[in-house]
């Protein structure tokens, strides 16, 4: 770039820098001035419910997660974002959307900071670090999943998988066994953290155990071997009351069932990725931009960056986790596309350099633009403050007595706060089943089915097919819902009353006839 003001370059630097984190800060926080903190911005309710049974439980692991399953729900969930959580609600006791609808983008924000020294470990020309940490700014896998209230694990986990990939790499290059221990450190807090940080924790530490093998069945040198055998020692006990207390209640089963259930089309999953060369969960054009990344890398011998980026495209549904490596390769294709630039012959490629910048900068952060608009505009998990009150109401009426079970009709949003408002036992909500993988589909079989009938025979029908002993069941839905209930002419098997009518929502209760 042309320097007409005799500015320093690195001054040039730490300003690009600044307005990186400038940008990427308005992309994790813009929801909060349109969402506010009297709604959560979409689900967060069983998060909540499992901080709020840590606090109840004295801040030890508890067994179970009442209300969103008949019996609880495992609580084999990673908990370090619940424990955070729950540590802020017992010191501040905030209203109870702050902390749903602050704490992810928090420490999305702090993951844009740990990028920028991740950022910088990697790619050593400043240009490069200074395109990785734009690209982590914007890009929509690095903070769309992560500013949710549902997006909490997410958050964390990508603040600390960053840390963790961070410190081998700091360790590796100090060469002081001690400094081992901190990467392992991270590895637990990863394995605490996430399903998602999990997964790719555990496939980069593999990475760098195969590369410590083959440096010493090359060298002869053990050195790395141990040095990784002891991260991954640090890491096990770090996690170890999580995992160990989780296995001592379910044994391990519940981790190798969640696994396989999730696990068994991955081949079928990364040949699809594969053939519509959508190696990222974004736009064609950041997969292009990606793509030409990994040219880059090749042609610039960043051999160690190309296989991370590989070990974690396959990791099924967590998109998020191909933000770190997508960003640091989009980083050095943008150095190796401004060195192509500067072959250009008998023009000023200065001017080149600039325009083609500018262009891109504009085009991305319009792009990016759009899929933030449009996560804020899918009311697929909203919830309503009206909707909210009505749940409250419900809880204080006492109308459903404390053993008996719940429907609930409506949207993701409703269902997914439905337990944790009312403190009943919601038995169509599909969320936290991973850990039930036999339940999964059937329950969310359950609720499409609710939602396409209005037949009180056609209802306890389906649901006794999944619940044999229920006879009667609690319904909430809007009154337009309830209405057509109440003027089903059904009536063979089951009869329908509504109980009480709120502002939007309604009360009502299905019982099997004699």
């Amino acid at each position: 770039m042309v320097n007409h003001l005799n500015v320093k370059p690195n001054t040039y630097y730490k300003g690009a820098l600044f307005i990186s984190f400038l940008i990427g800060i308005a992309f994790r926080t813009y929801h909060l001035f349109i969402i506010g903190f009297k709604v959560p911005f979409d689900l967060g309710g069983l998060f909540y419910q499992m901080s709020i049974e840590i606090i109840k439980n004295g801040f030890l692991l508890p067994v179970s997660i009442p209300y969103y399953y008949p019996g609880g729900l495992p609580f084999a969930y990673p908990p370090l974002p619940f424990y955070i959580q729950a540590i802020v609600i017992k010191l501040f006791s905030p209203d109870i959307f702050i902390t749903i609808n602050a704490l992810p983008p928090f420490f999305s924000v702090l993951s844009l900071f740990g990028f920028f020294f991740l950022a910088q470990k990697v790619i050593k020309n400043k240009v490069g670090v200074i395109a990785a940490v734009f690209t982590f700014s914007i890009i929509p896998i690095a903070f769309t999943e992560q500013i949710e209230a549902m997006g909490l694990a997410e958050s964390i986990g990508t603040l600390f998988l960053i840390l963790y990939t961070f410190t081998l790499l700091w360790a590796r290059d100090k060469k002081q066994k001690c400094l081992w221990i901190i990467p392992g450190i991270f590895l637990g807090l990863c394995i605490m953290s996430s399903p998602g940080s999990i997964y790719a924790s555990i496939l980069i530490s593999i990475l760098f155990l195969g590369i410590s093998i083959v440096n010493f069945l090359a060298h002869k040198d053990i050195k790395f071997l141990i040095d990784c055998l002891l991260v991954g020692i640090v890491g096990l006990i770090v996690s170890l009351p999580y995992w160990y207390t989780v296995i001592s209640h379910y044994g391990i089963g519940i981790f190798i069932n969640a696994f396989t259930a999730q696990n068994t089309k991955l081949f079928n999953h990364f040949l699809l990725v594969a053939l519509d060369f959508k190696f990222i969960n974004a736009s064609p054009f950041w997969n292009i931009l990606f793509l030409f990344g990994l040219l880059s890398a090749l042609i610039k011998r960043h051999y160690l960056l190309i296989l991370f980026s590989i070990v974690l495209m396959p990791i099924p549904r967590e998109n998020w986790i191909m933000s770190i490596a997508a960003s640091l390769l989009i980083g050095i294709g943008i150095v190796y596309l401004l060195d192509l630039l500067q072959l250009i012959p008998k023009i000023n490629n200065n001017y080149i350099k600039v325009a083609v910048i500018w262009t891109m900068i504009l085009f991305f952060v319009f792009d990016s633009s759009l899929s933030l608009l449009y996560l804020i505009d899918n009311g697929s998990y909203d919830i309503s403050e009206v909707q909210i009150n009505d749940l409250i109401n419900v809880k204080k009426s006492n109308l459903i007595p404390y053993d008996q079970y719940v429907i609930v009709v409506g949207n993701w949003g409703l269902i997914e706060w439905s337990p944790a408002i009312m403190q009943r036992i919601v038995i169509n909500n599909p969320f936290g089943l991973e850990w039930l993988p036999d339940r999964s589909e059937k329950i969310l079989l359950l609720t499409e089915t609710l939602l396409q009938t209005v037949d009180p025979d056609a209802i306890m029908k389906t649901i006794q097919e999944n619940f044999k002993d229920i006879t009667r069941i609690y319904v909430i839905a809007n009154q337009d819902y309830l209405n057509k209930l109440n003027y089903s002419h059904s009536g063979n098997i089951a009869a329908f009353e509504t109980i009480q009518e709120y502002d939007d929502l309604g009360l009502g209760l299905i019982t099997i006839q004699n």
